[in-house]
């Protein structure tokens, strides 16, 4: 009997706003064809509460704005991947602290 896998619609901390609610927290990561920092104003709308982004991001006049005016909070990063991969671990309870890892080497001869 294998647990069935819910994988929810809205997520604590994300990098896509499709996942992105109330009260989430969004990183707005710099990608070879979009500029996560563009999104930001949608991830507001859906409920973002906190923005993550690197002190490099080129943040417009407007997107701090709404950032403002949402009374949501800027958080600048060294790293935005990062802090993406382990804000989210720890949101998630740490899943790789409970896996059992066994290794076996041996040589021929």
């Amino acid at each position: 009997m294998s647990k069935q896998i819910i994988i929810p619609t809205i997520w604590p901390i994300s990098c896509h706003t499709d996942y992105i609610g109330k009260n989430s927290t969004f990183v707005a990561i710099k990608g070879a064809k979009h500029d996560g920092i563009s999104f930001v104003p949608l991830a507001l709308k859906k409920g973002a509460t906190t923005i993550v982004a690197e002190y490099t991001a080129d943040i417009s006049q407007e997107t701090l704005s709404a950032i403002q005016n949402a009374n949501a909070h800027l958080e600048f990063v060294p790293d935005a991947r990062r802090v993406l991969a382990l804000r989210a671990a720890k949101a998630w309870g740490n899943p790789a602290r409970k896996l059992k890892i066994i290794g076996i080497t041996g040589t021929k001869g």
